[in-house]
């Protein structure tokens, strides 16, 4: 035991000398080391060599636009024609009167999607199904979807049919507060 008590106390203090003499502060200077009649040294060029010359580089901002547009095969170009172009237009579809409908009720629609340029436009809009029973309100959809137009340049031309499904109640996400709260008042009222 006492062996191992002594071992101990040689190895911590070892350590102690070891750490005293790296932490101890300038005693010994900075080797110097001189450079005598040393030349700077030149790159060799062939003498075949054509001198360098900067080449002028022509910026094509139509050509910068094209590699930062989403490619078409991409997931997230798939993200946004399943997702994000469909809530746009389900955002217009919010803004028309729907006071008094069952907030059950479902239409679909059916739409030619044209991305031309960045423009996100719909055209031959036509009603699927609809529970609504209302020539107004469907009209007013259906002219919602063909009126919204938006500019993304992130999006490549494409044009696709595509199907836009919906519950009347689904449209209230996308009013401000102040039109939710009405929406639900005017729930309630029909109810």
């Amino acid at each position: 035991m006492n062996r191992w008590i002594l071992a101990l106390l040689v190895v911590f203090a070892g350590l102690g000398l070891v750490m005293y003499q790296l932490f101890k502060g300038g005693s010994s200077p900075a080797p110097q080391v001189a450079v005598r009649d040393a030349a700077p040294v030149q790159p060799t060029v062939p003498a075949d060599a054509a001198p360098y010359k900067p080449r002028a580089v022509e910026f094509d901002a139509r050509t910068a636009a094209e590699s930062a547009q989403l490619d078409p095969e991409s997931e997230e170009f798939s993200a946004q024609l399943d997702v994000r172009i469909p809530d746009r237009f389900r955002a217009g579809l919010a803004r028309c009167d729907r006071k008094g409908f069952d907030p059950d009720a479902k239409i679909s629609f059916s739409y030619t999607l044209t991305i031309k340029s960045g423009v996100v436009s719909a055209s031959n809009v036509h009603i699927e199904n609809s529970d609504l029973g209302d020539k107004t309100l469907e009209n007013c959809m259906t002219g919602s979807i063909e009126a919204t137009r938006w500019t993304d340049p992130e999006l490549p031309d494409f044009s696709e049919d595509q199907d836009l499904f919906l519950r009347i109640r689904s449209l209230d996400k996308y009013l401000d507060e102040k039109e939710q709260k009405a929406a639900k008042d005017s729930e309630r009222i029909s109810d």
